[in-house]
């Protein structure tokens, strides 16, 4: 076989089949010791056997359980259950009754100055995986879960919850809510702590794979983070020494079109598509690579992958 025939049939295994192949679940964990629900929602692998690797996916400030649909569908057509989880005190709740974007803003800015809601957010991870691990061993999900073979996605806050996840420390008390069972992390939009911190101390227990994805447009989703920029989008990346890790930078991508809202919408941009199945077709290859220690998707994301971008596109690894 041709080699350039060898990658297009590579290229097609990887690349995520439509959105009808998952099977959504809906629910809720809770959590009797903290009195809360941790809502999910479930994308099942369509037609897949035996225990599969499992993906947490956070999201954003002010998202749901419903937010990155398309990455839960594009991960459960490549054989992963990926359970998308909603954090109460940081999430569309919080700006429930606002009459406009003002007010919503402020009751997402207020939201996120209770430390409470960000530690409560940190402890939902630890909290789902051993409700998993429940639902493993009894019920219609027993023996459904690798919990050997789990990684995490996140948007936004859920992107700090991903590194938060996999050993960045929070605040002068450098506190550390380390997840060792998260094997890989996927962290879009991610940025950079605030106040004057030693990066050291703050990204040194990071080991894990990490896959890092932002955009040209990537700034602050509101007016009262107008110091983040694009540029320091990429500081946890350069910050983290660990091995193996991997940068996507999409020409002309903003804040809003990774968490995938404005899909089908008057909102959509004509870019946004493209952008999408981008980050889907990378992020399953990651995990695949990652997780299921599959070696040809290895070889095909450092590789074949950057050859699937456009222009002004950039993927970079360690």
């Amino acid at each position: 076989m041709k080699l350039g025939i060898a990658t297009a049939v590579l290229a097609a295994l990887l690349t995520p089949v439509p959105v009808a192949a998952a099977v959504i679940e809906t629910g809720a964990f809770h959590d009797a010791g903290r009195g809360r629900d941790v809502p999910y929602k479930a994308y099942w692998p369509n037609g897949q056997k035996g225990p599969r690797p499992v993906v947490i996916f956070s999201h954003g400030l002010g998202g749901t359980r419903s937010a990155a649909a398309y990455l839960g569908s594009a991960l459960s057509s490549a054989g992963f259950i990926a359970i998308h989880i909603q954090h109460a005190g940081s999430d569309a709740v919080v700006y429930r009754g606002s009459q406009n974007r003002r007010e919503v803003s402020d009751a997402l800015r207020a939201s996120v100055r209770v430390p409470a809601n960000g530690h409560n957010r940190f402890l939902d991870l630890p909290f789902v995986l051993d409700a998993l691990t429940m639902r493993n061993m009894d019920g219609p999900w027993a023996n459904k879960l690798d919990l050997g073979r789990v990684g995490m996605a996140g948007h936004s806050y859920g992107a700090r919850s991903v590194l938060v996840a996999a050993g960045q420390r929070i605040g002068k008390k450098y506190i550390s809510f380390r997840e060792p069972r998260i094997r890989a992390g996927i962290a879009i939009s991610t940025s950079s702590p605030s106040g004057n911190l030693e990066m050291g101390r703050v990204f040194g227990d990071i080991s894990i794979p990490l896959l890092h994805i932002t955009g040209s447009r990537d700034r602050g989703a509101y007016s009262w983070r107008s110091h983040i920029t694009p540029a320091s989008r990429l500081e946890p990346y350069r910050a983290i020494n660990a091995p193996i890790q991997y940068l996507l930078v999409l020409e002309d991508a903003d804040h809003f079109v990774f968490s995938g809202r404005r899909l089908g919408t008057r909102r959509e941009k004509p870019l946004d598509k493209a952008h999408i199945a981008s980050v889907a077709r990378i992020a399953t290859a990651f995990f695949k690579a990652h997780l299921m220690d599959d070696n040809q998707a290895l070889v095909w994301l450092r590789n074949e992958y950057s050859k699937t971008l456009a222009a002004g596109d950039r993927f970079t690894f360690r």
